[in-house]
């Protein structure tokens, strides 16, 4: 529970600033995942070292994919973020997510939910599903249509790393370096229209950029190690905490009306993750 929390913290703040840094485009994205990858490399190849750990290609297997799947979803929160509020595309990712991770990791690994998880996750689709006919603004379905898919593309990655540090004992910081050295060069070859000297020029920009860059990786080990002890769904919901705080953080710091609907989700999110921690416990 506090490996998946801490994740969840770290994801808020890491989206919060994503969102001040949309303009940015693609070229704030790459900027993004070129200070992440300086920063895990490094930590991991440290790891391989200290624990005389053995690279193999399945590492590199393992990594293509989920740098596809995270390079993807990336780009695709970043065009979110371009169109919308944080208020609704936030939750509806990170709502929906769990939704599918928990009835896919059933269906795929085996794993059983307790009543209280299933209630849980229960809740949180009908948090996402009050988000539909939100009025506060003109373009909320076309805000939840973008969280949409990105929920689909992080149950996607969420599947695939709990299938690779579970299933295949992968370890998770060196995958995540491998992943982050791959996904870079996805990003880039995806940015490179958009990069040149002008995107370093700005120290706002590039300050944000290098926090994000630090938070991205803290949230996704410490949610790959918080796959080691605890099953998937579970994790992917506990995550989802930061429906909460992203609520919070759009109305303080971004200055985005929240309507009641918004409210009322935040609220069902709040107890759906309540009775997951209850039945993890």
């Amino acid at each position: 529970m506090a490996l998946a929390l801490g994740s969840a913290v770290a994801h808020t703040g890491w989206n919060a600033l994503s969102k001040a840094g949309a303009g940015g485009g693609t070229a704030f994205v790459w900027l993004c995942t070129v200070l992440g990858a300086l920063l895990v490399v490094p930590v991991a190849v440290a790891i391989v070292l200290a624990q005389g750990l053995v690279p193999a290609w399945s590492w590199l297997a393992a990594g293509a994919v989920g740098a596809a799947l995270h390079g993807g979803y990336s780009l695709v929160l970043q065009a979110g973020y371009e169109r919308g509020d944080v208020s609704v595309v936030y939750p509806v990712s990170r709502g929906i997510a769990p939704v599918l991770v928990a009835v896919l990791g059933v269906l795929l690994f085996g794993q059983r939910l307790g009543i209280p998880s299933g209630v849980g996750v229960l809740l949180i689709a009908v948090s996402v599903l009050l988000l539909l006919g939100d009025g506060s603004r003109a373009g909320a379905g076309s805000d939840v249509a973008w969280g949409a898919l990105t929920g689909v593309v992080i149950a996607g990655y969420t599947l695939w790393d709990a299938a690779v540090v579970v299933a295949w004992g992968i370890p998770p910081v060196p995958y995540y370096a491998v992943v982050a050295l791959l996904q870079l060069a996805m990003v880039t070859v995806v940015a490179r229209r958009h990069l040149g000297v002008g995107v370093l020029r700005d120290r706002r920009r590039l300050g944000r950029a290098a926090a994000v860059g630090a938070l991205i990786p803290l949230s996704y080990v410490l949610s790959l190690l918080a796959l080691q002890h605890a099953p998937v769904g579970e994790v992917a919901a506990l995550r989802s905490t930061s429906i909460v705080m992203s609520g919070v953080v759009a109305w303080v710091a971004l200055g985005e009306r929240v309507s009641a609907r918004r409210v009322a989700s935040t609220v069902l999110a709040t107890g759906a993750v309540l009775l997951i921690a209850v039945s993890a416990t």
